[in-house]
């Protein structure tokens, strides 16, 4: 078994997006699926132009977009198994 706080943080690294259109501000969403529930997940973060690492706001039409989030995992969750 292994906690969660061990990896300490989750990196949301090498997701692709591809545009359909002009795009000056946007928005991050997570949901998380903990006992059968669906939950929408807060990141605190107003601008998702922020986890852009491969271009820069705004962005145009057919731009290949990596984005890139990290966060801390609390202690209160369950240990969890890998296998």
């Amino acid at each position: 078994m292994i906690r969660p706080d061990f990896f300490n943080k989750i990196r949301f690294s090498k997701n692709y997006y591809f545009l359909s259109g002009y795009l000056k501000n946007i928005r991050s969403n997570i949901r998380v699926t903990a006992l059968s529930v669906n939950l929408d997940y807060p990141l605190f973060q107003d601008n998702a132009c922020d986890g852009i690492i491969n271009m820069y706001c705004p962005l145009v039409k057919d731009e290949n977009v990596e984005y890139k989030y990290t966060m801390h995992i609390l202690n209160v969750f369950p240990e969890v198994s890998f296998h």
